[in-house]
């Protein structure tokens, strides 16, 4: 309450003023009608006396008589408002006069009847003997306007005072009955706001105006007092939740940098099993690719055939698992490239023409007239899912025929079936197959082998296409697999623009000479062989230093570097070479010679760094001599072009 204008000194100034306006109004109303009653009773009252003296002074006046009349002028000094007389003759002179005191006299005959003159009040009236006017008489009255201005100004101060007096004790009325309620009220809420306790509570002392305005401050205190214990639980509840959500939160960051290191642990795991694996792999598929090339008995190549397709399948498997692991991972890359659908889906099968052809399975594929020829789309996935779904076909079909059905879709999608003639699957199973290391059955895995990863792999590429895959199928009565794809329709590019590059024959081929930077004995003598097999040079490089001094000291027209060496790996040795390059240009444009890199890692993430680093191209292990001849081949090109 620092600082309040009092309401009990504010509603006395405004009784006080108002009483004193009153009183004011009232003095000046009273003077105005005594005032009124003084000049008519003075009227009268001279009125009167000039009459009486008139009538006296007319027989003095009629006489001649100056003494009479001098006399019965001078009766009107009985009277002391009575200033002087004067007593005209008939021509207007002076015949009597009365002067109270000297100089106070009047003029020349003034005109007959009353007027006011200042302070004086002046009658004249004529005087007639018989109806004869013998002469005026003019009497001169002074009126006591200080004495009234006293009297009526001692009325105005009195009825001030009381009007004071009556705002002092209005005021104290008020104080216990109006300021007294709101100050109460005043410092509860002050105690309140220093406090911010809403108990307390103002005593309702009437049933008037303030006793209601009391009750609803009490109602309001109630109300805010529940709304506070209100949010203090609500806010107790609220830490509390917000409490078990941090420590919720805190749980799920734990597991989720759990399950990031455990992804980055399995990818790495994934990463440099593959490595491990490809590398002696590599010496395993280089060498039957070697023999095959050479050996001409049959048994010995149906039986390098075979060795060679176990190995190959090993590898498949081992793509397999790094293509889960990278969908998982969320770094599995789609393209999008005009495509012609007809010759996919057909290379699709080819692959496995001889396979159905010994089980003398009927292989069929069907692709509707009114279904666009080419279309936008990523092929390599789309080949991928047929093949995986394909080989599921054939692997468990035993007789009967198998087809590949293609259809339009709705709004600009492409349906595809396959459809086998097979085992089948039960109703229970349709949903578990599709989940990776899982078969409808584990006697299926004794019977006809495999991971029950192609279709959890399968599955999840339809699913990053925009697709979705599903199966109908039952024991006995075969199985169909169909999915859609948006595959928007393009045209066909022109005759002519599609041309297939050719390889010249390798009899003609110029002879390479080839740096080799590999640290693996095994792969050393795998690579070196092909190069040799080929009729080309192969110089050897254990590590990265050793093939950059070679570099330095020797010329050569392609180089074959392995990633991972000790000392110098092959990405720091290419960027050295490439530097070398740079410096001997002298700031021209450096010759540059083409790079290759082998790797056993197969992730996009490694190619794309051998790329960056200034490598030309990437071989993954294990290198078979058609990938190397079919890898070398732009380079063959060039050398033939610049011959």
């Amino acid at each position: 309450m620092r600082g309040y204008s009092s309401l009990r000194r504010r509603l006395t100034a405004l009784i006080a003023g108002g009483g004193i306006v009153t009183s004011i109004v009232a003095a000046a109303g009273f003077c105005w009608m005594d005032l009124n009653i003084f000049w008519e009773r003075t009227d009268a009252q001279v009125g009167a006396i000039a009459k009486i003296v008139s009538d006296q002074a007319g027989g003095a006046l009629a006489r001649g008589d100056r003494k009479a009349a001098n006399e019965t002028l001078l009766w009107l000094g009985a009277d002391d408002w009575v200033r002087d007389a004067v007593l005209f003759d008939r021509q207007g002179a002076r015949f009597a006069q009365f002067q109270r005191t000297a100089g106070d006299s009047l003029g020349n005959e003034p005109p007959d009847g009353l007027r006011r003159d200042r302070n004086v009040l002046i009658l004249t009236r004529p005087v007639r003997v018989g109806g004869e006017r013998l002469g005026t008489l003019a009497v001169a009255a002074r009126i006591p306007f200080g004495l009234l201005a006293r009297r009526y100004l001692g009325g105005a101060a009195l009825i001030a005072i009381l009007s004071l007096v009556v705002a002092a004790l209005g005021a104290k009325t008020i104080q216990s009955q109006v300021s007294g309620p709101i100050l109460a009220m005043a410092g509860t809420a002050e105690r309140i706001e220093a406090t911010h306790r809403f108990s307390d509570r103002v005593a309702v002392t009437s049933s008037d105006e303030l006793g209601v305005l009391a009750a609803s401050f009490n109602s309001m205190l109630a109300e805010i007092e529940r709304r506070d214990e209100e949010l203090a639980n609500y806010r107790r509840g609220l830490e509390e939740r917000v409490a078990e959500r941090n420590r919720v939160n805190a749980e799920l960051l734990f597991a989720k940098q759990k399950a990031e290191s455990a992804t980055r642990l399995k990818s790495e795991f994934l990463a440099n099993m593959s490595h491990e694996i490809r590398t002696p792999m590599n010496g395993v598929m280089g060498m039957l690719s070697l023999l095959l090339d050479k050996c001409k008995d049959s048994e010995q190549r149906e039986q390098l055939s075979i060795a060679q397709g176990a190995g190959q399948s090993l590898v498949t498997l081992l793509n397999d698992i790094l293509d889960l692991s990278k969908i998982e991972a969320g770094k599995m890359t789609i393209e999008a490239i005009d495509f012609d659908l007809r010759k996919t889906v057909q290379e699709s099968l080819g692959a496995f023409a001889i396979a159905a052809r010994e089980k003398n399975l009927r292989l069929d594929s069907i692709v509707a007239p009114d279904c666009p020829a080419w279309v936008r789309g990523d092929p390599l996935r789309l080949r991928q899912i047929l093949t995986n779904l394909v080989g599921n076909a054939v692997k468990f079909t035993s007789q009967g025929s198998l087809q590949v059905i293609v259809t339009p879709g709705a709004r600009g999608r492409v349906k595809f079936e396959v459809r086998d003639s097979g085992i089948g699957i039960h109703a229970s199973k349709l949903t578990s197959i599709f989940e990776a290391f899982t078969q409808a059955d584990g006697s299926t895995t004794r019977q006809y082998g495999g991971t029950g990863l192609g279709l959890a792999i399968t599955r999840k590429l339809v699913n990053l296409l925009g697709g979705r895959l599903s199966a109908q199928s039952a024991p006995g009565a075969g199985s169909c697999f169909f999915f859609e794809l948006p595959l928007e329709e393009r045209a066909a590019p022109p005759a002519g623009t599609a041309q297939t590059a050719t390889v010249p024959d390798a009899r003609r081929w110029p002879a390479l000479r080839i740096l080799v930077a590999e640290d693996n004995i095994v792969n050393q003598k795998v690579v070196c062989s092909m190069i040799r097999h080929e009729g080309w040079t192969a110089v050897l490089a254990g590590n990265g230093r050793e093939a950059y001094e070679r570099f330095l000291a020797e010329s050569f027209d392609v180089v074959l570097m392995d990633v991972q060496m000790p000392e110098v790996d092959g990405l720091q040795a290419t960027t050295l070479i490439r530097q070398e390059e740079l410096r001997r240009s002298g700031g021209g444009r450096p010759t540059r010679i083409p790079i290759f890199a082998l790797t056993a890692h197969a992730s996009h993430a490694q190619h794309e760094q051998c790329l960056a680093e200034g490598m030309d191209a990437v071989i993954t292990k294990p290198v078979s001599l058609p990938a190397l001849r079919k890898a070398l081949s732009p380079v063959i090109e060039s050398l033939f072009s610049a011959a």
